[in-house]
């Protein structure tokens, strides 16, 4: 009996897989203060409008 394991578990190990090596690059670092820049510009934008 070979049992076979789900197509799911695998497409997990892969999604796990992809995220862990993102999440240990610099780049996610980069775009997260990116972001943070975006959003705090946004905000300055959006207050000097009124």
């Amino acid at each position: 009996m070979n049992p076979t394991p789900a197509p799911t578990t695998e497409i997990t190990t892969v999604t796990t897989g992809i995220v862990q090596s993102w999440v240990n690059t610099p780049m996610v670092v980069a775009l997260l203060f990116g972001l943070a820049g975006g959003f705090f510009i946004a905000i300055l934008v959006l207050r000097r409008r009124k």
